[in-house]
Formats: C-alpha cells, structure tokens, sequence
C-alpha cells in the first residue's frame, strides 16, 4: 500500500480537521472540538464507584504504581474486576 505524497507546499503545516459537514450546511466539526475538550471523559462518568480514572491513570503513567493503586482502590472495594 502506498500512501501519495501530500499536497501541503513546503514550510505551511497542515491543517487539522475532523471532516466536514458541508452537506448539511454546517461547516466542519472543528468548531464543536473546543466544546468536548473540557467535558468529563465517559468512563469518569460513568464508573460505578466514582474513581478517579485521570488521576490513577496519570500516576500509572509515570510510573507510580503504588500512587496508582492508592488512588484505585480509595473508592472501589474491588480494583482487581474494575
């Protein structure tokens, strides 16, 4: 598979964008993408326990696993199934 070089002139950065809505008359997605950025993520709203997922996460991301597991079973009785 071969992928065609693109058509971006030398020194101009791409731009990004998440597709359009032209057929609807709409513009494209980039204007709703600010809206979503500050919206809790759905696994933080949707957990049973109310754990702190960004937060333990954030610890296992840095190599923290003893932070981690503090933070994961600070609400949830059982951190091994959830």
């Amino acid at each position: 598979m071969s992928i065609a070089p693109s058509a971006t002139p030398a020194g101009v950065a791409p731009t990004w964008t998440t597709g359009s809505t032209e057929v609807f008359k709409t513009g494209t997605w980039r204007a709703s993408l600010a809206r979503h950025v500050h919206a809790p993520s759905p696994c933080h709203q949707a957990c049973p326990v109310g754990g702190d997922i960004a937060e333990w996460i954030g610890h296992a991301r840095a190599g923290d696993w003893r932070g981690a597991w503090e933070v994961l079973t600070r609400h949830n009785p059982f951190p091994a199934i959830a």
